[in-house]
């Protein structure tokens, strides 16, 4: 993603935006990142202790996050987060939301929350694990596992961690599998097909 700086000749309420800088995997106009700044803030102020918590944690490995951000519409101190996927394809749409006091994922139609994710660490350290398993999914590391020739054809039927080395291996050969596994991703560019016979 680039924002428009002083050099694309553009400015913002008469003033000129300043130059481009560099922040994590996109450019940020320094005019930009302060207001992402102070948007951010903002809402850190009105969400509960939880939803700050899981803000910073996002904000810290992916600061491209900060904009999309926002207080949930029914429950105002309750951070949600939805993060489009380039494809255009809802149905790879990654949203953060807070499930009562705790942290939430879905992607696609698949989702999970912080204590079943990592049911066995602290409470901390499950919103850590579920932060990384959302930078996963933007990095195309995490997918959705759709159904080929099965009952459920054409149908999202589970997730695969591409993280793991043997993940598509055990999807193929896995008892209902039809040995035929199609995988979506996020961006769309790690969406392939696994057949058992190749």
């Amino acid at each position: 993603m680039w924002v428009p700086s002083s050099r694309d000749g553009v400015s913002a309420s008469g003033t000129d935006l300043a130059e481009a800088v560099e922040i994590g995997p996109v450019k940020l106009s320094s005019w930009y990142q302060a207001h992402v700044t102070r948007s951010f803030e903002a809402l850190l102020e009105q969400l509960d202790d939880e939803s700050r918590y899981m803000a910073h944690a996002i904000a810290k490995r992916r600061p491209d996050l900060a904009s999309s951000m926002e207080a949930d519409p029914e429950h105002p101190s309750r951070l949600r987060l939805l993060v489009r996927s380039p494809t255009g394809d809802s149905s790879r749409d990654v949203l953060i939301w807070m499930c009562d006091d705790e942290p939430s994922l879905g992607f696609g139609p698949w989702h999970t929350h912080a204590t079943v994710w990592a049911h066995f660490a602290e409470p901390r350290e499950q919103d850590d694990a579920l932060v990384d398993l959302l930078v996963a999914i933007l990095e195309d590391r995490f997918v959705i596992q759709v159904d080929v020739g099965g009952p459920h054809d054409g149908t999202a039927v589970g997730v695969i961690d591409l993280r793991e080395p043997n993940a598509i291996a055990y999807a193929l050969t896995e008892p209902d599998s039809t040995g035929h596994v199609r995988l979506l991703s996020w961006s769309g560019t790690k969406d392939a097909e696994h057949r058992l016979d190749q």
